[in-house]
């Protein structure tokens, strides 16, 4: 049986992980909720051939987000999107999240409808580029 590829969402708040989980109901895409960075790896080494999006917070217990997102980048080769998740608007950090290949950035709260937009216009900007290889 052929699995549908899928979206991990790494949030350490159970309200935003639902909240996320209820945005989220893609018929395309199976959503993998995880608590922290560590259990989004996990995750990760576990369907990396399903993969296409990750969703991480900043502030997380165990491996923050901007972690998470160098390991992907750097050791597991992650080249699809990844989207950060904060409260904060720091240029500084966003400068370093930018500089470890993160292709998103919201600020909380935001809008289920308007992560949904990010998320597909992501996608469909990776298909672009898989059709132009």
């Amino acid at each position: 049986m052929i699995q549908k590829p899928c979206l991990i969402i790494a949030e350490d708040s159970r309200t935003i992980r639902d909240q996320l989980l209820f945005f989220l109901k893609l018929p395309e895409l199976d959503v993998l909720p995880a608590e922290d960075g560590v259990e989004a790896l996990a995750l990760f080494d576990a369907n990396k051939d399903r993969v296409r999006v990750v969703l991480t917070d900043i502030h997380m217990p165990r491996l923050e987000g901007l972690d998470l997102a160098k390991i992907l980048r750097q050791e597991r080769g992650f080249t699809g999107p990844i989207i950060v998740l904060t409260q904060q608007g720091d240029n500084s950090m966003i400068r370093k999240a930018k500089e470890l290949g993160v292709n998103g950035w919201l600020i909380k709260p935001f809008k289920g409808e308007e992560l949904l937009l990010i998320i597909k216009r992501l996608l469909d900007q990776q298909e672009r580029k898989k059709e132009v290889s």
